[in-house]
């Protein structure tokens, strides 16, 4: 029994290994020296303000220079670029990330899964999620973790594609494909302050004014209840 315990463990660690080379590469030779160019980042901005409804989600939250965000999954184009606060971000790559990309010194990136949050209870006014969620090994234990970390009638931003049916595993770096039936029975413990969708184009492709795919971006925010215990 404990040969074959340590079997699975190391197939679950090289599955892992395999998924984060996969983003990590993709990030480094697909992204990077798109997202650099200034012209680039003003049209994420674009994107988010447009698909994304950032300027929105800023004012129904009250985002201002002393809010203290998350952003889980940052990766290396973070929504944190394009807001005022106390920044943080995490992300199973970012001392990877570091060695292509230099983050603003006034934001906290730190290496980190989303299933284990390195920081303590009732701590962020908002939280970012943005295509991250089917990406994560347990999406479940991510979305505990993520209300661990709010403080209560904090807000949570979840951002992800959304397909018509559960594809199952996609890729090395999806283990998932949400519907939007599954994507709800994971916030089921928030409240809905808005919901937006509109056809998946994803920020590359946006940037290089390629089309999108068939399935749709949904943009959730949602609140955690005044209740304390997470």
């Amino acid at each position: 029994m404990l040969g074959l315990r340590t079997l699975m463990k190391k197939i679950v660690t090289s599955e892992l290994a395999r998924k984060e080379r996969w983003e990590f590469e993709w990030q480094r030779d697909e992204w990077v020296s798109l997202y650099i160019q200034p012209h680039n980042k003003a049209k994420v901005l674009d994107y988010w303000n447009g698909y994304r409804h950032l300027n929105e989600i800023m004012a129904l939250t009250g985002i201002n220079d002393a809010s203290r965000i998350l952003d889980v999954g940052c990766g290396i184009s973070s929504v944190l670029h394009y807001l005022p606060g106390l920044r943080y971000g995490i992300d199973p790559l970012a001392d990877r990330y570091k060695t292509v990309y230099q983050y603003p010194d006034d934001i906290d990136i730190r290496q980190s899964y989303g299933e284990s949050l390195p920081f303590a209870n009732d701590m962020f006014d908002v939280v970012f999620c943005s295509n991250c969620i089917d990406h994560t090994s347990d999406a479940t234990k991510t979305i505990l973790e993520i209300k661990r970390v709010l403080k209560p009638q904090s807000f949570f931003v979840l951002t992800c594609e959304v397909f018509e049916k559960d594809l199952g595993k996609r890729n090395d770096a999806h283990p998932y494909s949400m519907t939007l039936e599954n994507l709800k029975a994971l916030v089921t413990d928030f409240s809905t302050v808005a919901h937006w969708d509109s056809p998946w184009i994803g920020l590359r492709n946006y940037v290089k004014g390629e089309p999108g795919s068939n399935q749709r971006e949904h943009v959730f925010l949602l609140q955690k209840s005044s209740h304390t215990e997470s």
